[in-house]
């Protein structure tokens, strides 16, 4: 049986510029935080229950948090 990846069950969305670029991906983790990658691949963790951001030294825009805590709530 083949191994399964975690990461093969996680919720994922893209959020796009007016031009369709991506700017940046949410992923929701298991445990409920969700993972924002920006630009050049850094990843930020928030707790959207919340509004924090976890990953310390990281600032995240709030119209960008907000959609984040959005994703997370469905």
């Amino acid at each position: 049986m083949a191994k399964m990846e975690p990461s093969s069950y996680l919720i994922t969305s893209q959020v796009l510029d007016c031009q369709g670029r991506v700017t940046a991906t949410f992923t929701l983790e298991i445990d409920g935080a969700v993972t924002i990658q920006v630009g050049g691949g850094r990843k930020i963790r928030i707790d959207p229950d919340q509004g924090l951001v976890l990953t310390a030294g990281a600032h995240v825009e709030d119209s960008l948090l907000g959609q984040a805590c959005a994703f997370a709530k469905g």
